[in-house]
């Protein structure tokens, strides 16, 4: 009797999932189980056949170099695919000798098991390994994995590698704390120390530093991994450093934008205002004028030129209007001409002065005039009258019916022409918008004028390679000073 003839023994194999049989040093099976008959379905009893009648000779020449192995003793592991009903089976298998009481071996177990689901697996996990780095390494972003205890890198990518100038080296012997500025380091250590396990970090802002010490401001998303057995964290890096730059920009735009289409709204409302007053003057006085002529009233001489001089007080204030809107419009276009020539800048203030002497004694009452010899400046003579007589007409403007000073001077290289008044005065925040266009410091009705003169001249004086300031602050009233570089002989 065999020793696999046992009932309690036999029952016992065949309740095995795997394939187990015995086979004599023949190589005849004596006894095999369930498992191994439903691998063979075809076949209608095993026990009995020899290995060469089971397998066939192709399959059986397979498997003989393991079988001579067994017959002389030695216990053989082995692999093996096997065709079956199902298809190929990648099989996993022992031989192991059955020694007689002499030590001759009198047969052999069989042990097989099908491997084929666990092969696939392993197949698939290992393509899934290796698509894993593929997209790692080849991720046009920068990737890296690093230590949650040690905060040391473990790997990183081809693209974090040239965006930080570290080599791959470098970066493995590197903390993640080695690519954050100082002051980010406490909130970056106190953030990491409050994070549960698993946590995965959605998109966040940090400043990173690279190598050359260039600060970057990216998007980090990270999650948690198991990375050769460390607790790890894999982070993806966006670097919107220059995103954020142009949104940046983009929004300064727009500010000034709509700062500009403000000013334009105000001034078309103050350019309407500021013609219609002279129009509706010169409107008045032509009608009044036709309905005398139309009753025969006669006009008296001095009256008419009374009503002459206000229409043309009118023509004027409208031809100063135009050439200020025409003169901003040159300035906008860059096409402010300027004819220049060696000019007395004593003469244009004192020119300047004699034509607004009615306005200046109007106003003011009283003018303090300075002025040295011999200031002469390359400049465009019309142009720099503009200058002077804006700067007269706003002293008289804003100066509160109080006396002006007007000093002309020079040092050696510079003449410096200002005009101080004891008006107003200007406040800081308002000095730094007067020279921007439409800007008046007064808002409202009592003070006529678009709101250009102070742009235009400051066009004119930086057209001239001069400069203008001002320097004042509330009650105190205002000092203007333009300088231009003098003629040297």
């Amino acid at each position: 009797m065999h020793k696999t003839d046992s009932p309690e023994l036999r029952r016992l194999l065949n309740s095995l999932p795997v394939l187990v049989s015995y086979i004599s040093s023949d190589l005849r099976y004596l006894f095999t189980n369930n498992a191994n008959r439903a691998f063979f379905p075809e076949v209608k009893e095993i026990e009995g056949l020899t290995m060469l009648e089971l397998f066939g000779p192709e399959r059986f020449e397979r498997l003989r170099p393991n079988v001579e192995r067994v017959l002389r003793g030695e216990t053989v592991n082995f692999e093996v695919s096997m065709p079956s009903t199902k298809g190929v089976r990648e099989m996993e298998g022992s031989y192991v000798p059955d020694l007689d009481a002499k030590g001759k071996v009198a047969g052999f177990f069989v042990h097989v098991k099908d491997v084929t689901a666990k092969k696939t697996i392993q197949s698939e996990l290992q393509k899934s390994q290796e698509n894993y780095k593929l997209m790692f390494e080849r991720n046009p972003l920068p990737m890296c994995i690093w230590d949650l205890e040690t905060k040391k890198f473990l790997e990183v990518n081809s693209a974090m590698i040239e965006t930080y100038g570290y080599s791959r080296d470098e970066f493995l012997n590197m903390t993640v704390l080695d690519v954050r500025p100082p002051e980010e380091i406490d909130v970056f250590m106190e953030m990491v120390s409050t994070l549960a396990p698993g946590y995965r970090k959605e998109s966040k802002l940090f400043i990173h530093r690279k190598k050359d010490g260039t600060r970057i401001k990216v998007l980090n998303s990270s999650y948690d991994i198991m990375f050769n057995h460390r607790n790890a964290r894999i982070v993806l890096i966006n670097d919107v450093t220059e995103r954020l730059r142009v949104e940046e920009e983009r929004e300064t735009l727009l500010t000034a934008l709509r700062e500009a289409l403000r000013a334009r709204d105000e001034f078309l409302t103050m350019a309407s205002h500021e013609l219609k007053t002279p129009i509706t003057s010169l409107i008045l006085n032509t009608d009044l004028k036709k309905l005398m002529l139309k009753r025969n009233e006669k006009i008296a001489p001095e009256k008419e030129i009374e009503t002459l001089d206000i229409q043309r007080r009118q023509l004027e204030r409208i031809n100063h209007i135009i050439d200020d809107m025409m003169d901003l419009s040159r300035i906008r276009l860059g096409k402010l001409e300027m004819k220049k020539s060696p000019v007395d800048f004593a003469r244009v203030v004192e020119d300047s002065m004699t034509k607004l002497s009615p306005l200046l004694i109007q106003t003011l009452g009283e003018v303090n005039y300075e002025s040295v010899q011999d200031a002469t400046v390359v400049a465009d003579p019309f142009r720099l009258e503009q200058v002077v007589t804006n700067l007269l007409s706003n002293a008289a403007k804003y100066g509160e019916n109080r006396p002006i000073t007007v000093t002309l001077t020079k040092s050696e290289t510079q003449a410096i022409f200002s005009v101080q008044d004891q008006g107003r005065g200007i406040s800081e925040e308002d000095q730094k918008r007067i020279f921007s266009r439409f800007e008046r410091v007064i808002s409202g009705s009592d003070i006529a004028g678009l709101g250009l003169g102070l742009t235009i001249v400051k066009e004119i004086v930086d057209s001239h390679q001069g400069h203008i300031t001002v320097k004042s602050s509330p009650g105190k009233g205002a000092r203007f000073t333009v300088e231009l570089p003098l003629l040297l002989s």
